[in-house]
């Protein structure tokens, strides 16, 4: 299924691809807008095709009907029960921020923060709508968007955005240590004795005697390295010296773990 469905898609952006070209060259041939729209009217859903006429309408300087191409895209969604799609949202603020509608720039962000959350641009998109709200708008607006925000990451992102480093180390610290890394500066900068836990729970295990050293040296060199990390963090150089102790303590015949610990 996953095949099928991947070709099926390849081939509707080519069919898409192939729309967008006819449009071009009926445009070289003198067609109407009113010729190109009803060509292209069942292919308004794929992005290449609706923005090629949004951008015809925009450069005559017909922004309402540009804005309806895109609400009969974002409407089809909605009938259809998918979710909207962030190029049309995106284009459709970018048309009311042109003619100056605020309240419709506001409304489509708060859908734009939810739909498209994993984008790299989300986190600015957020921090654009905290700045059109009031302060008691924003306090139940935001609470709003992490609850419809379900996906980990990009929720802790606005997390972060927001500097609720409380609630993001909750939630990161439930998850443990995969989850670290990408807020790592800002936690251990807040909590650092909480992000060496994790940290030491990863590396010896919850009972604090169970290393994760392998038994070759390759493996050997990376606890070291991880071991080492931890003194970049405040309090990390007691940690790790704890670690190094007991691991050897363990082990007291292996020569290679000792060697490579001794870097650490």
């Amino acid at each position: 299924n996953g095949i099928v469905s991947y070709r099926f898609d390849r081939s509707l952006d080519d069919i898409a691809q192939w729309v967008q070209v006819r449009l071009r060259c009926m445009r070289t041939m003198g067609a109407s807008y009113e010729e190109l729209l009803a060509f292209a009217r069942d292919y308004l859903s794929r992005e290449r095709v609706c923005l090629y006429l949004v951008n015809e309408r925009k450069e005559t300087g017909d922004y309402e009907e540009a804005l309806h191409l895109l609400q009969t895209v974002l409407d089809d969604a909605a009938v259809q029960e998918r979710q909207q799609p962030v190029w049309a949202l995106r284009h459709a603020i970018g048309l009311f921020e042109l003619t100056n509608d605020t309240a419709a720039v506001r409304n489509l962000l708060e859908q734009l923060v939810v739909t498209g959350a994993y984008d790299a641009e989300a986190t600015e998109w957020f921090l654009k709508l905290k700045g059109m709200c009031t302060q008691d708008e924003w306090d139940l607006l935001r609470e709003t968007i992490f609850t419809c925000v379900s996906d980990d990451r990009p929720r802790w992102r606005y997390y972060a955005a927001e500097g609720l480093y409380d609630r993001l180390m909750d939630e990161v610290e439930a998850k443990g240590l995969w989850a670290l890394h990408e807020f790592e500066h800002d936690l251990a900068a807040h909590y650092p004795e909480r992000v060496l836990a994790l940290y030491e729970n990863d590396l010896m295990g919850k009972d604090g005697k169970s290393p994760r050293v392998g038994s070759s040296r390759n493996v050997y060199a990376n606890f070291a390295d991880s071991v080492n990390h931890l003194r970049s963090i405040e309090g990390g150089d007691e940690v790790a010296n704890r670690i190094i102790d007991t691991v050897l303590s363990i082990y007291p015949r292996r020569p290679a773990l000792r060697e490579e610990l001794g870097r650490a």
